[in-house]
């Protein structure tokens, strides 16, 4: 999975600062949320480019298999339009080892089309059917629609990834195949989550 992660938050990033509000100095705030997002990557993936290390996968024996762990970070994404779209938004994913069951949301989504200005996406992607296993792997299914000015973009498919940390304080996983609905026309895309374990304290065993 590390050496299979795709960064997508540099394009956006690549628009640089301006029109968000930044309560007067010109800084969009949305950008400091990509930074976020850059640091936790590389926390938990690493950046061999580098030459840091990240954290290693779960070993097998340890992955909990009681209690529950709520995981906060971010989702990218890429949309292959002709005119590419790239998107990024907070994910919030629960795993109840106990139970087996992961569930969530991703939200506050922003992006930009390629060469364009940062906008705002409305709607919310819903992480359901999940499932987490003692092999450390993990599934969920999600769904939903985001909208920004005359872009509508359904979404419908599933993420599987794998957890890290000596005791499972984080998980990334990803759809590169992604099929999405945008106006109306199937496209391809890909999709990233990455998050870490929320307050950094757990109750699993």
């Amino acid at each position: 999975m590390r050496g299979l992660m795709v960064l997508l938050i540099v394009p956006i990033a690549a628009c640089g600062g301006g029109g968000g509000g930044g309560g007067g100095s010109g800084i969009d705030p949305r950008l400091a949320r990509v930074d976020v997002y850059e640091a936790q990557r590389v926390r938990v993936l690493g950046d061999p480019g580098a030459g840091v290390v990240g954290m290693a996968a779960t070993e097998t024996a340890d992955v909990p298999i009681t209690g529950a762990i709520t995981y906060d970070g971010s989702v990218t994404i890429s949309v292959e339009t002709s005119v590419p779209i790239f998107l990024a938004g907070d994910a919030a994913i629960t795993m109840d080892f106990a139970a087996g069951d992961v569930s969530g949301e991703m939200r506050n989504m922003f992006g930009r089309r390629e060469g364009q200005a940062l906008q705002d996406y409305a709607g919310t992607l819903v992480i359901a059917d999940g499932t987490v296993d003692d092999a450390n792997g993990w599934s969920v299914d999600y769904a939903g629609t985001l909208e920004s000015g005359s872009d509508t973009l359904v979404f419908a498919g599933q993420v599987v990834g794998s957890l890290y940390g000596a005791e499972a304080e984080a998980i990334a996983g990803a759809e590169f195949g992604a099929l999405i609905d945008v106006n109306g026309d199937i496209v391809d895309g890909s999709l990233t989550i990455v998050a870490e374990e929320e307050g950094g304290a757990s109750d699993v065993d």
